[in-house]
């Protein structure tokens, strides 16, 4: 989407411009993170046609994943003592657990009646509903500054999506609280607890889904410059 590539941009020229000028006041910084995330059951409109060797019939359905595990990387720069931004990118698998709704669905072998659930192995082609997500996005960070070696902190962020079966990048955006600790002046620890929301796309079956909204609870790693 054009307003979040824009988004991205700026982003990335303002990291960039804060890197050229840094001085000893301020402070570069990556970190790794690792959460497990778990995904709401994504909703489709009544669909009837064909794709991906799946015919279906007035077919409604409730998607349920499995929770996941997700990998990220963040870099960004502290602009003030209070506020930094950063980049960050993100990916993790969605895997179907089953499916609820109505309506029918066939392989061309077995055609199934969705008016009971639908779970995982029912279907030769199964795998047909898994996506891999990679998020790209643009944070920003806000630190409450204590007396101590722990700062809590709440962010937000703004980007894109790329799902494997699904065409083209969807907008994305996130918030995020969390705390992290100093471990020393240059290593340091956290926590965070993360909303996302991707706008719903539609798969190569020619399914539309609605917003996929994941939550995750994670830890990170981080050096700062």
């Amino acid at each position: 989407m054009p307003i979040t590539k824009t988004f991205l941009k700026v982003g990335t020229s303002l990291m960039l411009t804060a890197f050229a000028a840094s001085n000893a006041s301020a402070e570069m910084y990556i970190e790794g993170q690792l959460s497990m995330v778990d995904v709401k059951d994504v909703s489709t409109p009544v669909y009837s046609g064909s794709g991906g060797g799946f015919t279906f019939s007035s077919f409604k359905a409730s998607v349920k994943y499995d929770d996941t595990t997700s990998l990220g990387v963040e870099a960004g720069y502290r602009f003030t003592p209070n506020f930094r931004a950063g980049l960050s990118y993100t990916a993790f698998s969605l895997d179907m657990k089953s499916i609820n709704g109505s309506g029918k669905i066939s392989d061309g072998t077995t055609i199934v009646d969705l008016s009971t659930s639908l779970t995982r192995g029912q279907l030769s082609g199964d795998s047909s509903f898994d996506n891999n997500v990679k998020l790209t996005m643009a944070q920003a960070y806000w630190d409450f500054q204590m007396d101590s070696a722990i700062t809590p902190y709440v962010g937000i962020g703004l980007g894109q999506a790329k799902i494997s079966n699904a065409s083209g990048t969807h907008g994305a955006t996130s918030f995020t609280i969390g705390a992290n600790y100093d471990i020393n002046e240059n290593n340091y620890l956290g926590v965070r607890y993360n909303m996302t929301k991707v706008d719903g796309p539609t798969d190569t079956l020619g399914i539309t889904y609605q917003d996929i909204e994941a939550n995750s609870i994670g830890i990170t790693y981080g050096y700062r410059f």
